[in-house]
């Protein structure tokens, strides 16, 4: 009856010891994607002051989107209004393409967040705003939660 007992007690152990290391895991889960969503956050903030204060991040977006798009007859960038000042001012830093060809036109939306742009072509519309850039960064992270 002594063996029996004590088996039984060890099983017990054995289920709860199963459970907190799943309770464990679960809580190393949770911890990793609250340090995951401050980093964003974190970095989000830094992005965005760095965009207030140094409008040559508004050049560099520009110049990617038009290096990832040259290859279209007809290419619409709109920018928010504040931006376009600096743009126009800051012409000569551009990529050459953009004023050598006819295709591309810049336009000013207010829509358009600061630091960022909307480019229109022939094939559709790409959202090269900073905050649709962390969106698709945060279901990527989130995606790889699922797995």
């Amino acid at each position: 009856m002594q063996f029996s007992d004590s088996f039984s007690k060890l099983n017990i152990i054995d289920k709860i010891i199963d459970n907190l290391n799943i309770y464990k895991k679960t809580i190393y889960k949770n911890a990793e994607k609250s340090a995951l969503a401050l980093a964003l956050a974190v970095a989000k903030k830094i992005v965005y002051r760095e965009v207030s204060v140094n409008k040559d991040v508004v050049l560099a977006v520009v110049n990617e989107a038009l290096n990832n798009v040259m290859d279209h007859d007809k290419i619409t960038l709109k920018i928010n209004p504040e931006d376009m000042l600096f743009i126009n001012e800051n012409k000569k830093l551009l990529n050459d393409i953009s004023f050598k060809t006819n295709t591309v036109k810049f336009v000013e939306d207010s829509g358009v967040e600061s630091g960022g742009c909307l480019i229109e072509t022939d094939s559709g519309i790409i959202d090269a705003q900073i905050e649709s850039q962390f969106k698709a960064i945060e279901e990527v992270i989130i995606e790889s939660f699922k797995v």
